[in-house]
């Protein structure tokens, strides 16, 4: 799925010279729509292995939602960490948190509102902040991995990183449904130990 059209015409034309020929469909429009239209569309004995690999933020909860209501879809998410992070301020209250309706957008709640934690140390001036958030990653992962879990039947994740050790993504690999979540888990935990591109991201986004 495509949202620019020019790109789409252009990912068509390259999947129409593979081998797949004619057993692929390239969508033009916003993925949180077509997704959402594509979960709608599944029959009983349809299954699906789905991508979310967002150029930044643009996945919103309602899409992974409508995946996770169908227990049918497994779903590789491309979790912006980056992005993310750089969006928190340092020190903030979260009723004045700039983008606030971004997050509930991402997180589909008001939970990553538990980002924000009240200062160790507080400031001599009352117009300062009275919370701060953490300097790492961490915490924006797993309040995202704790919501997946309360509508996947598993999931699994892998930072992946700059050779700076600069944390980019979180690789999540969720399981819709849980007959067959404990397998997959034991597959993506092998896959993810041994392959290198899972422990340095050598790419860029464009």
């Amino acid at each position: 799925m495509e949202k620019e059209k020019d790109i789409a015409e252009r990912l068509r034309t390259k999947m129409d010279n593979t081998a797949l020929g004619r057993h692929h469909r390239v969508v033009q429009g916003d993925a949180n729509e077509e997704v959402v239209r594509f979960c709608r569309q599944m029959d009983d004995f349809d299954r699906a292995l789905v991508l979310l690999d967002p150029f930044a933020t643009e996945v919103s909860w309602s899409t992974v939602q409508a995946l996770a209501d169908t227990r049918k879809c497994d779903v590789l998410i491309l979790f912006p960490t980056m992005p993310i992070r750089r969006m928190l301020k340092r020190y903030d209250n979260p009723e004045d948190a700039r983008f606030k309706d971004h997050f509930t957008r991402i997180y589909g709640d008001d939970s990553w509102r538990s980002l924000y934690q009240p200062r160790q140390q507080m400031s001599m001036f009352d117009d300062e902040p009275e919370y701060e958030t953490e300097r790492g990653a961490e915490r924006l992962v797993s309040v995202y991995r704790d919501r997946l879990n309360q509508v996947f039947a598993d999931s699994i994740s892998q930072s992946l990183t700059n050779k700076n050790n600069s944390r980019l993504f979180e690789f999540i690999v969720a399981w819709g449904d849980p007959k067959g979540a404990g397998v997959g888990k034991r597959i993506a935990s092998w896959i993810i130990q041994h392959e290198e591109p899972f422990r340095v991201y050598q790419g860029g986004r464009g």
